[in-house]
């Protein structure tokens, strides 16, 4: 999206970081195949971090070609890692691609109504991931 703004990533493992109107974040993280942690584990932390199972919303997956893509939606109250307390209101998309080489994991987190907001041009680019032709 044009809305999107690159800014300097704030947080260690954020390889890409972009401002996302209404105070919410779109934020990449690659990692070399089996270096992210299993999916499983990554959806409970994220779950763990809106306060627990209740806050997955909605859980996808789907295959395209040699790539996994597992898709989440969490709301709740987010407190991420040295955070003093969670705020309220709060909501993430999430999408995790496992590729044979590296893992992709993209989030928008932030406010629920700008995250909401964000939902079509996130689920464009969740949509648009595509396998692609080895080089030789």
């Amino acid at each position: 999206s044009d809305l999107w703004k690159w800014v300097k990533p704030t947080a260690m493992f954020r390889t890409l970081q972009y401002a996302v109107p209404g105070e919410a974040e779109l934020i990449v993280s690659v990692f070399p195949a089996g270096d992210g942690g299993a999916v499983d584990a990554n959806v409970e932390r994220w779950a763990n971090q809106f306060g627990g199972a209740d806050s997955v919303k909605a859980r996808s997956e789907r295959v395209v070609g040699d790539l996994r893509v597992t898709r989440v939606d969490l709301a709740g109250d987010f407190k991420g890692m040295g955070m003093a307390q969670a705020k309220p209101g709060m909501a993430q998309l999430g999408a995790i691609v496992q590729g044979p080489k590296q893992s992709v994991f993209v989030r928008v987190l932030g406010p629920q109504a700008a995250v909401e907001a964000a939902r079509a041009d996130f689920d464009r680019l969740a949509q648009g991931v595509r396998a692609q032709a080895a080089r030789r």
